[in-house]
This record gives structure tokens, C-alpha cells and sequence, in this order.
């Protein structure tokens, strides 16, 4: 099992094309990604890309540090979960 994956969402280039990472977690990451390719034209598509941590604890802090070295040019970082409705 992989700690942490990371892909982009849409076809760019090079991965100083991201401006948004959406960091996610579990079987959230496929429904979030359909949602997301939905919904955004291929052109926007290419500015987002997804980091998917498989292992919450003890937390992956060096590995996701190195991932997001990847992608230079983002701008903003979006935590991604499901909402069970438990308060």
C-alpha cells in the first residue's frame, strides 16, 4: 500500500500548470475526481491535481512535504473529506 498518491486531474503538461492541490483521502478521491471532471472544462481541469493520503497516522509529513514540491506553481491547497453527518 502506497502512503500518499498524486496525480493531476487533467492533462497538463508540466506540473507547474497546477495552481490547486486537493489534498483527499480514501474512496472520497474517485467520487471527488468524477465530480470535479464534471463540472470543469478540460482547460481548467489541467490546473488542479489531487494528493490522495492513504495513511493518516502517524501522518506522512515528509512525504507529503516532497509531493508538493511538485507542483511549484500552486497557489491554493484544499483538504477534501466526506461528511458522515456525525457532529
Amino acid at each position: 500500500m502506497h502512503i500518499l498518491s498524486s496525480q493531476p486531474l487533467g492533462s497538463a503538461k508540466e506540473n507547474d500548470e497546477v495552481h490547486t492541490v486537493v489534498l483527499c483521502s480514501g474512496k472520497h478521491f474517485y467520487a471527488l475526481q468524477t465530480y470535479l471532471q464534471e463540472q470543469l472544462s478540460p482547460q481548467a481541469a489541467r490546473h488542479y491535481a489531487f494528493i490522495r493520503i492513504e495513511q493518516l497516522a502517524p501522518f506522512p509529513i515528509v512525504e507529503l512535504a516532497s509531493e508538493l514540491k511538485r507542483y511549484s506553481g500552486a497557489k491554493r491547497f484544499i483538504w477534501s473529506q466526506l461528511n458522515s453527518g456525525i457532529l
